[in-house]
C-alpha cells in the first residue's frame, strides 16, 4: 500500500515538470552496477531525478551512474604520467609571499573539537558572502541551493502523501498520525536527514540576501557553509561563536574590500567530462583559491604541491569550458593574513589537454 501512494504522490507532484534526460546525463558514464552508493552520496542527482531518469526508460534500475571524480579527490591519486607532468610544470617556478593583513590563529574551541576543516570551509563562504553583498547581487550556493531544493521537494511529496492517505482513510486520521504515516512513507522514498536541513536551509535564505551584512549574519553563513561539509560525507556540526574569531573576520572583510571586483566571477562551475569541480574565484586573469591553515605553504611540502596541481587542474576547467587561458594563480590564507602568487607562463593548454584526453578517467 505504502508503495502505491508513493507512486500516485510522484505522479502528482512531478508530472507536470519537463525532464529532459540526455542533458541531466551529459557527460557522464553508464554501468551495469547495483546504484546504492550514488543514492547515498547524492553528488550530482536527487533521487527524485534518478526516478524520473527510471521512468522515462533512459536508465534502468540496475545502472550505476559513474561521475568524473572531483578535483580535491584527483590530487590526492595522480596518475603518475599527469603528476609527472605537472611537476615539470612547477619545476623552478618561484612563489612569491605577501602579508596582506594581520595574522591571527584559531580560536581554542577550534582545537577543542578538531573543526579545521569547517573553519577553512567557513571562511570561503564569509569571503564569497561579502563579495556578492559589493557587488550587490545575490549570494547563491550550487550546494546549498541543491539541499534546498531538495527539502522543498520532500516538503511538497509528503503534502502529496498526506492527500493520498486522507482520501484512502475514510475515519479521517489524525494530524499526527497522519504526518507520522506520511513520513513514513516519504522517507523510505526519499531519505534525506530533512530535519537537519531545516535550520541550514533557513539561514541560506539569510545568506543569499545581498541586503543583510555580512557581519550581522556570521551564525548563518556558518550554518550555510556546513552544506559544503556535508556535500562530501562530513557531519554537520551547530554553530558556536567559540569558533569564530572575529577579528580576523573584520581583518578579512577589510581586505576583501580593496579587492578589485570590476572582472571577477565567483566560485565559477568548471564540471567537464575530466572532472567536477569549482574554483573559488576568478579575478580577471588570476585564478585564486582560499585555502585556511595555521602554518605558512612550502613548496616543497606534498600538501602545498596538491593545491598547486589543483589550482592548473582548474585553469584546464576553464580552458575546456570557456576557451580562456589562465596562467596565473594566487592563494590567499585568511587565517595568517598571507597572499601567495606564481605564475607559468609556458603552461601549453592544448598539450595539456592531449596529455588529459590519452589518460582519461582521471
Amino acid at each position: 500500500m505504502a508503495w502505491h501512494l508513493v507512486a500516485l504522490a510522484y505522479i502528482k507532484a512531478y508530472s507536470s515538470k519537463q525532464v529532459q534526460p540526455q542533458s541531466l546525463v551529459k557527460n557522464q558514464y553508464l554501468d551495469k552496477e547495483q546504484h546504492q552508493d550514488l543514492i547515498i552520496r547524492n553528488e550530482n542527482f536527487d533521487i527524485v531525478t534518478l526516478l524520473e531518469l527510471y521512468a522515462m526508460g533512459d536508465i534502468s534500475p540496475e545502472c550505476k551512474i559513474v561521475l568524473p571524480r572531483n578535483v580535491t579527490t584527483i590530487i590526492k591519486d595522480l596518475n603518475p604520467r599527469l603528476e609527472n607532468y605537472l611537476n615539470k610544470l612547477l619545476r623552478f617556478i618561484p612563489m612569491q609571499v605577501r602579508q596582506v593583513h594581520e595574522s591571527s590563529t584559531y580560536e581554542p574551541a577550534v582545537f577543542r573539537i578538531e573543526a579545521w576543516r569547517y573553519m577553512g570551509v567557513f571562511y570561503d563562504y564569509l569571503i564569497r558572502k561579502e563579495i556578492h553583498n559589493l557587488l550587490e547581487i545575490e549570494a547563491t550556493d550550487n550546494r546549498a541551493s541543491r539541499f534546498e531544493e531538495q527539502l522543498n521537494e520532500y516538503e511538497e511529496l509528503l503534502n502529496c502523501i498526506k492527500k493520498e492517505l486522507v482520501s484512502d482513510d475514510a475515519g479521517g486520521p489524525s494530524c499526527d498520525l497522519l504526518h507520522d504515516k506520511a513520513k513514513k512513507v516519504a522517507d523510505t522514498f526519499f531519505p534525506i536527514d530533512s530535519e537537519k536541513l531545516i535550520k541550514p536551509v533557513a539561514s541560506y535564505q539569510k545568506y543569499k540576501d545581498p541586503k543583510n551584512a555580512t557581519l550581522d549574519i556570521i551564525e548563518d553563513i556558518f550554518n550555510t557553509s556546513m552544506f559544503h561539509c556535508h556535500w562530501f560525507g562530513d557531519p554537520m556540526i551547530p554553530f558556536n561563536p567559540e569558533l569564530v574569531n572575529m577579528n580576523n573576520v573584520k581583518n578579512v572583510i577589510k581586505y576583501i574590500g580593496t579587492l578589485d571586483k570590476n572582472n571577477i566571477s565567483l566560485n565559477p562551475d568548471l564540471d567537464c567530462e575530466y572532472f567536477n569541480g569549482d574554483a573559488d574565484l576568478i579575478l580577471d586573469d588570476v585564478l585564486l583559491e582560499i585555502k585556511v591553515s595555521m602554518n605558512p605553504l612550502k613548496i616543497k611540502h606534498i600538501k602545498c604541491r596538491r593545491h598547486l596541481y589543483q589550482l592548473i587542474l582548474y585553469a584546464l576547467g576553464v580552458f575546456v569550458n570557456e576557451g580562456k587561458e589562465i596562467r596565473k594563480f594566487k592563494i590567499y590564507n585568511p587565517l595568517l593574513g598571507i597572499m601567495y602568487f606564481f605564475e607559468i607562463a609556458h603552461l601549453n593548454f592544448t598539450e595539456f589537454l592531449e596529455l588529459v584526453d590519452e589518460i582519461k578517467p582521471l
